[in-house]
């Protein structure tokens, strides 16, 4: 295991290496990263001005939805990418390579790239999380800023779970990019609003099946004190990184059932 992780920071920072060779191009993709998301944003704020509240969910306590969503998945996405693009293994035979090397499948995809031009949308996430958390008013305790922490790491490692399960698809499918975009991508649109405004067979399943709702939805009707604005019980929030680890595992499982279903591409 220790052997593992060292390989795997060996990995990334062979990566980071070769990134910041080219610091310009480094700074130029993650300030695009930035105004391109914020103007997601924007149009939500815009949304506000016309609705003031959502189903009882005023502009701030919706950024702090958004910010934490979005922080959570970007962290996901700076590790991701060798996922994220596992259908090209498929396509090109190269999961063939991974497969007989003396070295884990996982770790040699999860170290395949870091992808730091995902730092603008980090800060993008972090800015509306910063607008989010002036406009509300939150009794801070210890428990709430455990809570809170505890919120960010789960989300990131919900989401990490989401691609990997959408990377093994493809070894029967070949591509499903698009399939995939829905869970990882429209994951993150998702749990950008309350999930009270979605309905109930809907929230269910991200919330039991596919635990998107413990991103960020439960655990904040704790930290804002919002408990009634939904009929599930409160204390589901404080299982957000149980959760977290229980569907990671799930997707761990299902990566390597579907690693022995693989059938080579000859040659």
């Amino acid at each position: 295991m220790l052997d593992t992780t060292r390989l795997y920071f060996r990995l990334i920072g062979a990566q980071l290496r070769s990134r910041l060779q080219y610091k310009a191009n480094l700074v130029i993709e993650s300030f695009a990263q930035f105004l391109i998301t914020f103007i997601d944003f924007a149009g939500v704020a815009v949304l506000f001005h016309q609705f003031p509240a959502l189903q009882g969910w005023n502009l701030s306590e919706v950024a702090f939805l958004y910010g934490t969503s979005a922080v959570s998945f970007t962290l996901a996405q700076l590790v991701v990418r060798g996922f994220e693009q596992f259908d090209k293994y498929i396509q090109m035979g190269e999961l063939d390579r991974v497969l007989v090397r003396p070295v884990s499948p996982f770790i040699q995809i999860l170290g395949v790239e870091l992808s730091l031009n995902r730092l603008g949308r980090l800060a993008q996430g972090l800015l509306v999380l910063a607008i989010g958390l002036g406009g509300v008013t939150i009794h801070w305790d210890f428990a709430k800023v455990g809570l809170f922490v505890m919120m960010l790491v789960a989300g990131a490692i919900i989401f990490v779970a989401v691609f990997i399960i959408g990377a093994v698809t493809t070894i029967w499918t070949v591509s499903t990019v698009e399939f995939t975009n829905i869970f990882t991508n429209g994951g993150n649109y998702l749990t950008s609003f309350p999930m009270s405004i979605y309905q109930e067979w809907f929230r269910n399943f991200f919330i039991f099946i596919v635990p998107l709702g413990f991103i960020n939805f439960l655990p904040t009707l704790l930290i804002l004190d919002k408990s009634g604005q939904s009929s599930l019980p409160s204390w589901l929030g404080w299982l957000t990184l149980p959760a977290a680890l229980i569907f990671f595992g799930v997707a761990l499982a299902i990566w390597n059932w579907g690693l022995r279903k693989y059938q080579s591409t000859g040659n």
